[in-house]
């Protein structure tokens, strides 16, 4: 986890820096298409890495099918440690989900090889 938020993060988050040192924020990570919600806790681990202090609510726990359009979960906190661990946090994510659904969709189709899962969430700081 430390070499993931390194490598994200590198010398400092910009755009986190822009924000007030005391501000607090929420967030919601929400589905873009249906998957086998896969990752919580590597998502929890970027953020307590980062401060104890965000909190994080899922509303679709691991192991658990959610559709396109559907909230997965919220968090809280420290709008410096939200914007900082999103990337990472949903990097884990997006790409452990994925792995998930291409395995539950692989067991029922015979010998299929073409299977597609795009990126579950879209990230952006620019929204």
């Amino acid at each position: 986890m430390r070499r993931a938020l390194a490598e994200d993060i590198g010398s400092g988050d910009i755009t986190a820096a822009l924000t007030p040192a005391t501000s607090e924020a929420s967030a919601v990570v929400i589905a873009r298409e249906a998957a086998l919600l896969c990752g919580a806790a590597w998502f929890n681990e970027t953020f307590r890495q980062l401060d104890e202090r965000v909190t994080v609510d899922w509303m679709c726990p691991d192991g658990k099918a959610t559709t396109a359009g559907a909230a997965v979960c919220r968090l809280s906190g420290p709008v410096r440690a939200i914007l900082t661990g999103e990337r990472t946090a949903l990097n884990f994510l997006q790409t452990l989900s994925a792995t998930a659904t291409i395995m539950l969709v692989s067991r029922f189709l015979d010998g299929g090889t073409d299977i597609y899962v795009g990126y579950m969430v879209e990230r952006t700081k620019s929204r």
